[in-house]
């Protein structure tokens, strides 16, 4: 009689847990993807990085040019020989927003802007580089403040100026230099 009650009471007790549980758990969310691939209009499954501007265009670094995403349908740009407002090279290792709103396009062995309104690459000059025989870029990137820097194998730390809109080296990395 005491087990049949303890059963009971043992059997109530689970069931009022999970019960319990039940009306407390959270609703699942629901999320929906949209997987974009080469057929369906990204110029390469390989993208190395991507950042979004803040008209909310989704601009993405691929291995075969420069594409910009507004929700629907991509536009990309690539070299184009001779011209110097494309891209200096359909390989971009990486795109980043800096502080003033310019979009940075890291392509081959130069760093520039890109105007997100008319389409039009910039070249940012970096200080004591030779056309022939230019510094092997080894990152872009931008300190806290939204500033951009480059490294430079073999040469150092550059960060832009805006003033002399140019990169120009800043530091000289240790290990780096005879």
């Amino acid at each position: 009689v005491i087990f049949d009650y303890m059963l009971k009471k043992y059997v109530i007790a689970c069931l009022l847990v999970l019960f319990s549980a039940k009306i407390f758990a959270q609703q699942t969310r629901q999320y929906s993807f949209t997987h974009f691939s080469s057929f369906n209009g990204l110029a390469s499954n390989l993208v190395n990085n991507i950042t979004q501007d803040k008209e909310g265009f989704i601009w993405l670094a691929t291995i075969n040019g420069l594409q910009r995403y507004d929700g629907n349908k991509f536009i990309t740009f690539q070299n184009q020989g001779g011209n110097s407002a494309s891209v200096p090279s359909s390989i971009i290792s990486k795109v980043m927003l800096d502080k003033a709103a310019r979009l940075w396009v890291w392509a081959g062995e130069q760093v520039g802007t890109f105007n997100t309104d008319n389409f039009i690459y910039t070249d940012v000059i970096i200080e004591g580089n030779d056309p022939k025989n230019p510094g092997h870029i080894l990152l872009m990137d931008q300190d806290p403040n939204g500033n951009p820097f480059i490294v430079v194998h073999k040469r150092g730390l550059y960060t832009y100026s805006a003033g002399q809109k140019k990169f120009t080296l800043t530091a000289k990395l240790p290990g780096e230099f005879p």
